[in-house]
């Protein structure tokens, strides 16, 4: 890692570990996890302390030179990429990403996590504090990860908008105002679209979908669908729909939990409940737009390959492009890095989040990130112009590259095995003649049933052939392709 981002990524974990060292420990020794910590926690402090915790960690995290930290992250070179959300989204990506990116940049997740509810006061220091501590857990956590010895650096954060304590404003008010007019534009062109009715404001939209999903007393998802004239542009395929549902009844159950009378003020509607899904819907789509020309800002600012959260997000990514390509000049189009990063989000590969965080360092310190790169993009073009059919063909041929490149490891394996067992067989025979047969079914425990036959001393020079045919072994599934190998072998195992 270079020195001044190395320098100022160790500030930012002393005083992480300053401020709630103690409740990380405590998570380590007790095999805790963050969110019991996080629990915990909020018994050890009155309002008044939380609001100086609080205030007090926002004045140290000032101390970071975030400028130079971006400035920085923009020369990173080789393959970058840039995503936003959560802690427990970022571990997923990091996971996932670690395999094919050369550096992930995520925003520093504890300013994206409570700025808005810090800002506008909508959660009191006690509400917020445990939030907080839940988020230091896990940057705790990928400690090693972000200071691993490897250049390019593996993971990095950027500085983001924080509460006026901590950074100036990251965009800039002129550009963030830009970019929220962009997303309102493209919101009321994909809604056009989708539902085949032309609006000319965001709260026309908003009204009309729940209006419709009331009236109707829409209660499941394929009743919303029905209102869609385009639904292709969104929702391609059962698992969009599914996706779909659990976000809006997630929605749901958060927004009874913060607000009670959240569907009191829906009353006036004949349907509450059916109104609250066009609202939901309408949210989601907003939000999503908005985060896209953030995420697309971020990209061209950092030089980085934008990542999305989900498949639906990535639908709606994949319009947006087609849409500038058909309104704007200039080539609109995800690069193949940005194709095949995001390609690895899907349920597809779900698998990938198995790997090790400790076995990406390993990898990365090996100097064999290509390979695996070469393995996932092999046979794949450059994106001409963004149709789905040509995401569907990235998807099909990364399907394939793992599906070949695992039946040659398990062939390696298997002749390797077969290697093993043979000459153990001759070696076991000669050692039966020479009545010389050594206590060797602790050390080689790989042979199965032929482990059990040994017994008594001796057979020193075996022991050694022996060991040096399981290293081979142990060597081949330590390779890059052994460690996906051994994640999707989980999968399938669950």
């Amino acid at each position: 890692m270079y020195s001044r981002m190395k320098k100022n990524v160790e500030r930012y974990f002393e005083i992480l570990d300053g401020h709630f060292g103690s409740y990380y420990r405590r998570m380590i020794e007790n095999g805790q996890n963050r969110g019991e910590i996080a629990i915990k926690s909020e018994k050890d402090y009155t309002e008044i302390a939380a609001k100086s915790e609080c205030i007090t960690l926002f004045e140290d995290l000032r101390t970071i030179d975030w400028d130079s930290l971006s400035e920085d992250i923009r020369k990173i070179p080789g393959v970058k990429v840039y995503s936003y959300g959560n802690e427990f989204y970022i571990e997923n990506v990091i996971k996932k990403t670690g395999m094919y990116a050369d550096t992930v940049v995520f925003d520093e997740p504890i300013a994206s996590g409570v700025q808005y509810l810090w800002r506008f006061g909508k959660a009191p220091p006690t509400y917020l504090l445990p939030r907080i501590i839940s988020i230091a857990m896990f940057m705790l956590s990928i400690k090693d990860l972000m200071l691993a010895d490897v250049n390019p650096p593996i993971v990095i954060f950027r500085g983001h908008i924080l509460p006026e304590l901590i950074l100036k404003p990251y965009p800039e008010a002129e550009t963030r105002n830009t970019l929220i007019e962009m997303s309102k534009v493209d919101y009321l062109n994909f809604a056009s679209e989708l539902f085949g009715k032309t609006f000319d404001s965001i709260d026309e939209i908003r009204s009309f979908l729940i209006a419709e999903c009331s009236s109707t007393g829409i209660r499941k998802l394929k009743d919303l669908h029905a209102l869609m004239k385009n639904p292709e542009i969104l929702i391609q395929k059962q698992q969009d729909m599914d996706d779909l549902f659990s976000l809006i009844r997630t929605k749901a159950i958060d927004e009874r939990d913060k607000d009670p009378y959240i569907y009191q003020r829906l009353e006036r509607y004949p349907h509450p409940g059916s109104a609250f899904i066009g609202m939901a819907f309408d949210e989601f789509i907003r939000g999503w737009f908005a985060g896209f020309n953030k995420l697309l800002h971020g990209c061209g600012t950092l030089v980085c390959h934008p990542l999305v959260e989900q498949g639906l997000q990535w639908n709606i990514m994949k319009w947006k492009f087609n849409r500038d390509n058909r309104t704007t000049t200039g080539d609109h189009k995800p690069s193949k890095h940005a194709c095949v990063l995001n390609a690895l989000q899907l349920d597809n590969f779900k698998w990938l989040g198995n790997i090790p965080l400790d076995g990406i360092i390993k990898l990365r310190q090996a100097g064999e990130l290509q390979d695996l790169r070469e393995l996932f993009g092999r046979e794949i073009a450059e994106i001409k112009n963004a149709r789905e059919d040509e995401f569907e063909i990235v998807v099909n041929q990364i399907n394939y590259n793992l599906k070949q490149a695992f039946q040659q490891h398990e062939n390696q394996i298997h002749e390797l095995n077969e290697k093993y067992i043979k000459q153990f067989e001759l070696d076991v025979l000669s050692l039966l003649v020479s009545g010389s047969i050594g206590a060797l079914a602790t050390v080689v425990q790989p042979l199965g049933y032929l482990a059990g036959l040994l017994a008594g001393t001796g057979g020193f020079e075996t022991v050694n052939d022996l060991l040096e045919k399981r290293s081979e072994l142990k060597k081949l599934n330590q390779k890059p392709l052994g460690l996906l190998f051994e994640a999707h072998t989980k999968q399938t195992e669950c």
